[in-house]
């Protein structure tokens, strides 16, 4: 009988300590103050350029945003791009001879006039590039219930434009990709998709 509540006792003991060890394990794994990398999570960040926000992912993507890589025309106001960060790294380089990687560019324009975005393409055909090689005829896209518009056109790489009109400003977006369902077309399209008017 003493040995049964001996083996009762041990068997109670090695059932609690696992419970325990579980316990706190548990509790390592989901405390938002653990903040040991953990390989393939994804890390997003937001931005905001005038009052159009969106996020990307900065890991394990590893994209870069760049304020103010644009700096052309006159009627620009603000701009953003997003890069790869280590293709970033190498082309921004002083002696670095070549082209930009394909990047996702959202820049903001004076529209005092009030002009749709059709018209403000139309008018400003070496910023939209709208009289380039277009691969697609323009049709309309809403981003949180602001109706645009997109097209598609060739250039050094191939290009998805689209343009909205929001308050006094047009936002002009340019997804640039080397193919239909490469890394850049799903990452900047993941992109483009968060993105909202506030």
């Amino acid at each position: 009988m003493a040995k049964r509540n001996s083996l009762c006792v041990i068997l109670l003991g090695m059932t609690l300590i696992a419970y325990v060890v579980s316990f706190f394990i548990s509790q390592k794994s989901t405390d938002p103050t653990n903040l040991e990398p953990q390989s393939g999570i994804a890390i997003l960040e937001t931005a905001r350029i005038a009052d159009l926000e969106l996020s990307y992912t900065k890991s394990p993507s590893d994209y870069i945003l760049v304020e103010n890589y644009q700096t052309w025309p006159e009627n620009i106001i603000s701009s953003i791009t997003l890069f790869r960060a280590e293709e970033y790294k190498l082309f921004s380089q002083p002696d670095f001879v070549g082209e930009t990687s394909p990047s996702f560019t959202i820049s903001v324009f004076t529209n005092t006039e009030q002009l749709s975005p059709l018209e403000w393409v139309k008018n400003n055909p070496l910023i939209s590039n709208y009289e380039i090689d277009q691969r697609s005829e323009v049709e309309s896209y809403e981003i949180s219930g602001v109706v645009g518009i997109k097209y598609s056109i060739n250039g050094l790489y191939l290009f998805d434009i689209y343009a909205f009109s929001y308050g006094e400003h047009i936002y002009l977006l340019s997804k640039t990709y080397y193919e239909v369902g490469d890394m850049y077309y799903e990452d900047y399209g993941k992109v483009l998709a968060s993105a909202s008017f506030k």
